[in-house]
This record gives structure tokens, sequence and C-alpha cells, in this order.
């Protein structure tokens, strides 16, 4: 059996890419026959994208399309050229993830009898129902990355239940750990760290707001993202000097940044199985949860109840969503109960070991298998 994955582009940039860059090496590790092809791209950064997939030896392809509007109106019959080249008379799965692939890998398989389509359900997909309705005739398998998307796609979507199973995301801990030189940092201050997308969905305006009043020379909060909402996020910040927005930075930094902090703060409005969290479990960071399913899950956290502002927890602290007093007393108490520290980190690291990528691939495999059983 050949494995295909089928990803919107190649930008190493963490996230979703980043997953299916671990996952193609995984699978090759696990002695399976594995390609890679971006759609969106341009020809003269691609030889540098996906550079770690190259090196474990697995074939990376780029359709160099300019534009998702491009990619629809002339990329199909490309990617369909492609795959078939890579396919030969084999059988083959095309694991397909986010909504462009998804449509693009669907519609150019068609009458491949070898060739079979499976998705990734990565999260919460906004006015995803007409694409779902279109292609679920050509996925014969959804894969969801965490428990939470799997009954999403029941609850929404109405998926047949024999078609849905579930990989919870996992990380290569001992590669990242490997990644960065030192942990933690030297100097005597707690550093809090946020990672992501400056964007309404993930929510930063909230813990920005929260530790505006109390950072200081002892308490540095760094925020690395780019989006939509960045003047906004920064303006929250009220000119306070110990917050630190460095932009988007290339993952060695993030990694970097990651292992050199005390505290991670996830304040999304909805998550899948958020690879950030599994990186940031693999340095054992405690973490400020905001109070949702994704959040919550691997750690088999229930919600908070109607009266709790916060809940201190084995890992950390889940705070509501919205509420900026919750965050900022969370970080508070973090503060003043250092001794915890050391507990929180255990906490999460054996959580961390239990999400394993290698685990992670044995589900794929089986999923893959049951699509040609």
């Amino acid at each position: 059996m050949k494995i295909i994955q089928i990803m919107d582009n190649l930008i190493t940039a963490g996230g979703v890419n980043s997953f299916v860059y671990d996952l193609c090496i995984a699978l090759k590790e696990a002695s399976q026959d594995v390609t890679l092809i971006g759609i969106i791209g341009d020809p003269d950064e691609v030889k540098d994208q996906a550079l770690a997939v190259r090196e474990a030896g697995i074939p990376v392809h780029c359709l160099c399309m300019k534009s998702k509007k491009q990619a629809l109106a002339i990329g199909i019959p490309k990617l369909r050229r492609l795959v078939k080249e890579i396919a030969g008379n084999e059988r083959t799965i095309c694991n397909l993830h986010l909504k462009l692939s998804v449509l693009m890998g669907g519609l150019s398989t068609i009458g491949l009898k070898n060739v079979k389509c499976v998705e990734t359900y990565h999260n919460t997909y906004h006015h995803y129902h007409l694409e779902y309705f279109l292609m679920q005739p050509r996925i014969k398998k959804y894969i969801t990355v965490s428990e939470t998307a799997k009954q999403e796609m029941f609850d929404r979507f109405h998926a047949p239940k024999r078609k849905v199973i579930a990989a919870p995301n996992g990380v290569d801990r001992e590669k990242l750990r490997n990644m960065v030189s030192k942990r933690g940092h030297d100097g005597d201050y707690t550093s809090v760290i946020s990672v992501g997308r400056l964007s309404s969905e993930k929510n930063f305006l909230i813990p920005v707001k929260a530790f505006s009043s109390i950072c200081n020379e002892k308490i540095r909060y760094t925020v690395i993202g780019d989006g939509p909402q960045r003047k906004e996020v920064e303006e929250a910040a009220n000119g306070n000097s110990h917050i630190r927005f460095i932009g988007a930075v290339p993952r060695q930094i993030v990694l970097d940044e990651l292992a050199a902090a005390d505290i991670i703060v996830m304040p999304s409005l909805w998550e899948g199985r958020s690879i950030l969290q599994l990186e940031a479990m693999a340095f054992d960071l405690p973490m400020i949860l905001s109070d949702v399913p994704g959040l919550r899950e691997p750690f088999y956290e229930g919600s908070l109840r109607g009266d709790e502002p916060l809940r201190r927890t084995t890992f950390g602290y889940l705070v509501k969503t919205n509420d900026v007093g919750s965050y900022r007393e969370a970080l508070l108490d973090y503060i003043k109960n250092k001794d915890k520290n050391e507990e929180m980190r255990n906490a999460v690291c054996k959580v961390s070991i239990n999400n394993s990528i290698s685990k992670m691939v044995r589900t794929y495999l089986t999923a893959y298998g049951e699509v040609f059983e």
C-alpha cells in the first residue's frame, strides 16, 4: 500500500503543517511508502520547505499554485496526473488535510479505482456543511484529531459511525526536546508564553488585558504570532513593556521560547487537538487553559462548574474562557504557589508521554487498512 499525504501548502510554520510533516516521518519510520504533496507554493521557495521530510527520504512535490482560486481553476488535472504517477497500479491512500486539499484530492481521484481518499478532520470548520455533503461519497474514512472532533462529526454532520475513527494527535517528545539547546531560563522572573495566530478565535485579547496590569520585571509575558488582530492585541497591553510581541517566527524559535518558559497560556475559543499544546507538554510546561473541550481532553479534565471562576488542577489551571479576572488570578496563584510547579510539570510529563506519535500512527494504519477491507 502506498500513502500520499496532501496538504494546502508546504509552509513550515507549525500547526497542521507540522503535524503532517511529523505524520509523514512517523509513517516512514513504520516502513511505509509515503509521499507528500503541497498544492500552493512559490516555485523559488518550495525547495526550502518541508526540509525535514525530504531529509527523511520522503518524496515531496508541489503543484506551485499561486492561490486557492488558481488551484481550483487549473490544479485538479495536475494533481490527478501526479497522483496517478505516484500510485501506479498499487493500492493507494490519499490522506487529505484541510478544506482545499479535501476538495481537490476528492475530485482529482474520481475514477481511480486503486486510490481511496481519507480525510483528517483537524478542527471545527465553519461553513463546511456544503463541502462535507458534496465530498462525503469520495471520503472512505474520517480520522479525527480528538474524541471531541469525532463527536462533532456525528453531531454536526451526522457522519456514519463506521466511517469515523479518532486518532488523537501525538508528537515525538524526545525529538522536540533534542531540538532545543537548553530548557528553562536563568533569570529571577516568571516567564509566561502564548503562541498562535492573532485572530478572534485564538482569543489573545483576554490574557493580554488580564496581564497588562500585573506584568513587571518579575512577570514577563511573551506573545508569539501574527494576524488580523495584532494591532488590537498590542494596544490591549496598554504600553506595558514587559509584554513582548515578537510576531511570526520560525518553528525553531517557537520551540526555544517554549523550552525557556515557566507556564503557557492557551485562551482559544475552540480547539481540535492542539499541536502547540502537545509541543508545550513535551517541555513539561504547566498550563493555563481556557475551558473548552479540545484543550481539556488530553488531561481528562471536566468543565468548570457554574460557581468556579477558575480551577487549580494537576497540570496548572482551567479558567473561564472570556473572563479577564480568571486569567489574572490563575497567574497570580501560580506565582504565589511556585512550590506546586514541580508537581504540575510531572503531571504534564506523564500525559505527554502517553501522547506519542507512534501510538497515533498505529491508529492511522488501522484506518487505512480498513478502507481496503
